[in-house]
C-alpha cells in the first residue's frame, strides 16, 4: 500500500511541476518587442518568391512555345 500512495504522491508531485514550471519559465520575450527585425528576412523572402515565380513563368512560356515532332 505504500508503493502505491508513494507513486500517486510522485505522480501528482510531477502534474504540479509541469504545470507550474511552464508559467513561470519564459523562453522568448513578448511578440510586441519593437526590437525585433523582422524586414530584413522578410524581404529576402519575398524577393526569392518572386524570382522563383518569374523562372517557372519563363520556362512555361519557352516549353509551349516550342514545337513537338
Amino acid at each position: 500500500m505504500k508503493t502505491v500512495t508513494k507513486k500517486i504522491g510522485l505522480f501528482a508531485l510531477a502534474m504540479s511541476l509541469s504545470l507550474i514550471i511552464p508559467t513561470v519559465v519564459f523562453s522568448q520575450p513578448p511578440l510586441d518587442d519593437p526590437d525585433a527585425p523582422i524586414d530584413g528576412g522578410l524581404s529576402l523572402i519575398l524577393a526569392a518568391g518572386g524570382i522563383l515565380g518569374a523562372k517557372k513563368i519563363r520556362d512555361n512560356r519557352k516549353k509551349k512555345n516550342t514545337v513537338e515532332l
